[in-house]
């Protein structure tokens, strides 16, 4: 769902960026790790925060029949060895939305590499379970 800014100022959604921007990789309060949607799970388009435009941009499609099996994001703050946000797999009962913020607990790593023009660089994945999914509650 698209809101309209209010103020007709374009300050709204300036802002709303900005506060994703800001966001501290834990949550002071609960502990939990932050964890932005990027990808959500079901879909066929990769999305990725551009932070020079301050908006999510279409960043490739899955062939048709494939899908994104999991929700996808980015730590808040933290850069991976690669240059990019800190990954994150997100498990939870129903999709997100691309820019929700989602209170998470680690459980896990994903140690991966990923080549391109010849280069190997490692391209790790925090794995994260939704603090508020009855499904995965078990799992810590």
């Amino acid at each position: 769902m698209c809101r309209r800014d209010p103020t007709g100022s374009g300050e709204f959604v300036r802002n709303k960026m900005n506060l994703l921007k800001r966001l501290p990789p834990f949550d002071p309060k609960s502990g939990t790790l932050n964890v932005v949607i990027d990808t959500p799970k079901g879909c066929r388009s990769k999305f990725a925060y551009d932070m020079k435009r301050k908006a999510y941009v279409l960043k490739s499609v899955l062939p048709q029949g494939a899908l994104f099996p999991f929700d996808f994001g980015s730590i808040p703050g933290r850069v991976a060895d690669d240059g990019d946000p800190l990954d994150a797999l997100v498990l939870m009962d129903e999709p997100a939305f691309c820019g929700c913020l989602i209170e998470s607990r680690l459980v896990g790593v994903i140690e991966a590499e990923q080549s391109e023009d010849g280069k190997t660089e490692r391209n790790d994945r925090l794995i994260a379970v939704a603090a508020k999914s009855p499904t995965h509650a078990e799992i810590w």
